[in-house]
């Protein structure tokens, strides 16, 4: 897949910008689970909260099926 070359450089600076927060939000204290959404099969999003000392942060993935695998958008 030419068009995600960049995916593990992308991943990499993901985790990069997660361990940064605990300078404004403090220590990482876990996570939790919010909510699964299926459309079809053909799009998935999954929500959670990230807890920190000070303030919650809201992740939502969201992956697109097109045909048999499935894609990060």
């Amino acid at each position: 897949m030419p068009w995600a070359s960049n995916i593990k450089t992308e991943l990499d600076k993901l985790k990069t910008q997660f361990t940064s927060l605990q300078t404004y939000f403090g220590k990482y204290c876990g996570n939790t689970f919010i909510a699964k959404k299926d459309i079809g099969g053909v799009f998935m999003i999954y929500s959670y909260i990230i807890r920190y000392e000070r303030q919650p942060v809201r992740c939502t993935f969201k992956f697109y099926k097109p045909k048999d695998v499935f894609f990060s958008l």
